[in-house]
């Protein structure tokens, strides 16, 4: 396979936030790689920095071995890149039709084989060609947005948050279309925020927290023996300042003012994912050596990537 995208040592800001730092992957042609991490982590922002619609301070972003810094964004869809955006952005007052015509106004000649074949994979949008595409539902606008970037004939096609505000049916419509253009070797990069349906369709993962960490379906396994580790110890702290927490309500409970009371609360009351975040810290590498070397772990880490495949 050769690599279609290499990013290398991105960093970008808005205005003094560090929005996303020193991220760097790659995507090998025909590859469906997920970009997933909590909201505000740079996803949607990692996808704009490879459009061109954001720019990042080092680091570089080259395309089919081309670098982009000095290539306008309206540019890259001519040479094969395609970006649905968050929140479909179709153009709400044209028809279908219209929307379609635009997304391949960087061709010329007769495009009309190039629609069919977008009706072809999008049924629901040849019933309605001629329907303004603000009136069409959220399925279908995502459909269209998605119909849009193929008109292209894009040798990356970007997908941020395809499952934004759908019902799960149509959701897994959209997976399944995904999964159709995976198998005719589309290449895709991927932000979606279900990981469940992203885990499901992807080759490749790729997290980002404050750092960008990889994951295959082989090493998936890995993950779920430490999440659920570090799962069972957070509970186990958890438990434990609760019982400490009520042997001192009950010591103290009338014989001080209700300000220390509000203090236990408050130190009760710490989020849970800061604890969660403090123990990765703590225990994080010696937590991996022994997921690596005790065999108990061994079998726990096939269920894991066994789970990860079924769902």
């Amino acid at each position: 396979m050769s690599t279609v995208l290499q990013v290398e040592n991105i960093n970008v800001y808005y205005g003094s936030i560090h929005a996303v730092k020193d991220v760097s992957f790659h995507v090998e042609q025909g590859e469906v790689v997920t970009l997933i991490g909590a909201n505000g982590a740079g996803k949607s922002t990692t996808l704009n920095t490879v459009a061109g619609l954001l720019h990042s301070r080092t680091g570089s972003v080259r395309f089919m071995g081309e670098e982009l810094r000095h290539v306008p964004s309206h540019k890259l869809v001519g040479r094969g890149m395609a970006l649905v955006p968050e929140g479909r952005r179709i153009f709400q007052h044209m028809t279908v039709q219209e929307n379609l015509d635009m997304g391949g106004y960087c061709r010329s000649g007769d495009m009309s084989a190039d629609i069919e074949s977008v009706f072809e994979r999008f049924p629901r949008l040849k019933e309605r060609r001629r329907q303004v595409a603000g009136t069409l539902s959220g399925g279908e606008q995502q459909m269209l947005a998605m119909g849009r970037a193929l008109m292209s004939h894009p040798k990356l096609l970007m997908l941020d948050e395809p499952s934004m505000g759908l019902a799960p049916l149509l959701v897994e419509q959209i997976f399944d279309i995904i999964r159709q253009l995976h198998a005719d070797g589309t290449t895709i990069l991927l932000v979606e925020q279900n990981a469940q349906a992203a885990l499901a369709v992807a080759d490749r993962v790729l997290m980002l927290e404050n750092y960008l960490t990889a994951f295959t379906t082989a090493n998936l396994g890995r993950l779920f023996v430490n999440t659920m580790i570090v799962g069972l110890v957070s509970a186990v702290i958890v438990m434990i300042v609760g019982s400490i927490y009520g042997a001192i309500s009950g010591l103290i409970g009338g014989k001080v003012d209700i300000v220390m009371m509000r203090v236990v609360d408050i130190i009760y009351s710490v989020p849970e994912i800061l604890l969660i975040v403090v123990i990765k810290m703590v225990i994080s590498e010696p937590l991996q050596n022994l997921i690596d070397t005790v065999p108990m772990f061994h079998g726990l880490q096939k269920i894991g990537s066994g789970l990860s495949a079924i769902f």
